[in-house]
Formats: structure tokens, sequence, C-alpha cells
């Protein structure tokens, strides 16, 4: 066939729904991504404390076999907000790990490969691509952080009485609220260090230093200026803050918990400008 013979002709097929095409990049991803043992071992590992929350939960229920195990000096103990706040706690430092292993390789490999002129120019907005890439790590921390501990208190909820529920049910708005603070947090400085710092080592460094380097900032501003306010920049502590006031955890912060909110979706809020300053169509060499 000649080249003038090569007419335009129309797409005839059915459409992809935007959803569709925006859940191939998490796919292909999450393969990539379980690839790596540490990534796979870290997951797995992050499940052990909400399935022995599930375990403690139900023996609590059953006192015959709750009493012939080791836990029946220990038990029966409150499963109330502190409960389920120090367990979040805990599944915080399994998706800090996960999102140090699989947050660097969002977005670095399409920009060093040059490959997001090609994403764009199907038919794939830039924010349906930043979209993608955040749900390859949303939905991963998500499933270590508040859909298990939502599974735990809908369990202990279903073996409870009605006044259990109805004191505690402001406990499940907590986990989700907290959970997806954390998740949008991880997510977003991940992806604009992965966009920026094209080595991953690096940008696994920087990540790291994201909650370490301002934590001592903040306190050195402490002591010369004899201030409060330095703690701000203390992410960590900032999240610790909100566990506090969400949960009651005795973390004895010293952050207004107001503070410690706008601190983390400041961060957050700056991390998605810096993704949208970085990823362009073309990149201009000079």
């Amino acid at each position: 066939m000649t080249v003038r013979a090569r007419t335009f002709r129309p797409f005839t097929g059915t459409p992809t729904s935007p959803l569709a095409r925006l859940l191939v990049l998490p796919r292909y991803a999450w393969r990539e991504a379980f690839k790596a043992k540490a990534v796979t071992g870290v997951f797995t590992a992050a499940f052990f404390g909400p399935v022995g929350a599930l375990v403690i939960v139900w023996l609590k229920h059953n006192l015959p076999a709750l009493a012939r195990t080791p836990l029946a000096a220990g038990l029966p103990f409150p499963i109330d907000a502190r409960f389920f706040g120090f367990l979040l706690l805990g599944q915080s430092y399994f998706a800090f790990a996960l999102t140090i292993f699989v947050g660097p390789s969002l977005v670095s490999p399409d920009l060093v490969n040059g490959a997001l002129p090609l994403y764009l120019s199907r038919p794939l907005s830039k924010w349906q691509y930043v979209a993608g890439k955040l749900l390859v790590l949303a939905l991963l921390l998500s499933a270590i952080t508040w859909a298990p501990l939502l599974l735990v208190f809908l369990l202990e909820a279903s073996l409870s009485d009605a006044s259990w529920i109805l004191a505690n049910a402001p406990i499940a708005g907590a986990i989700v609220a907290a959970s997806m603070l954390l998740v949008l947090f991880l997510s977003l400085v991940s992806m604009a260090m992965s966009a920026w710092v094209r080595n991953r080592a690096a940008a696994r460094a920087l990540i790291f230093a994201v909650v370490v380097v301002p934590a001592a900032f903040g306190r050195a501003l402490n002591s010369i200026l004899n201030v409060e306010w330095g703690r701000l920049f203390d992410l960590g502590a900032s999240w610790g803050r909100v566990l506090e006031g969400l949960f009651g955890i005795p973390l004895h912060g010293r952050l207004p918990l107001d503070g410690a909110w706008v601190s983390l979706l400041v961060v957050s809020a700056l991390s998605l400008f810096l993704i949208h300053r970085k990823l362009r169509a073309f990149e201009v060499v000079r």
C-alpha cells in the first residue's frame, strides 16, 4: 500500500473507560514491585499485627478457649481507642518501610527512559498519570493500615453488645481519617522524591531524610530561640500527635493537634506541587 493510500480511519472499537486506563499503571507497577523479596517480606510481615489482634479479639470473647492459653493472665483487657491507636502506630512503621522500597520506583524509571511523553501521547492526562502512580502505593498502604484495622473493629463490634458499639463507633472514623492522612503523606512525598531524584538509592535516602532532617532542624530552633513551634518541623512527632489526639494513646506530644495536621498536609501539598512542576509531556534540554 502506497503512502497516499493511507488515509485517516477513525477508531471503530469500544473505547476503554478513564478508570480502566488509569488502573493499567498500578497493575504493572505492583507486578514489578513484588519481584523484590524485600517488598514481599515487609508486606507479609505487616499483617502479623492485625492477625494477632483478630486472634486476641476472638479469644477475649471465647473464655473457655482463653482459659487454656498463656494469655489468660493478661486478658481480658479493653478493646478501646488506645488498642486501635497502638495497632495503627505499629502499622505506620511497616507503611514507612514499604514506602522506602516501592516509592522511589514510581516515577523515576519513566523519566530516565523518556517514557513520560509516550504515556501522555495516549488518552491519558497528566493528572490521570499522577493518580495512577499514586494508587500504586496508596492501595498497598491501605491494605496494611485502615483495611485490616476496620476488620478488627468489625469483629469486635460483631462479638460485643450494643453498648460497646455506641461508645466506640467514632473509632472507625478515626481509623480511616488517620490512615488516609498517612497514606496521602507517604505516597505524595515518595512520588515527589522519585520525580526529582532519578537515582533510586538517593531517593530512598531523601525519603528517610524528610522525616529525620526537619526534626533535627526543629529541635535546633527550639533550643536557639527558646520556642516550641519548632516541633512543627518534626513530621514523626506530628504523626504521633495526630494518633494521640484521635485515639488518646499516651505519646506525650507537645504539639497542638491542629498544628500537627497542618504540618503533614502542608508537606503533602508541597510534594504535589513538586510533582506538578516536574512531570511534563516534553523536556527541554539546555
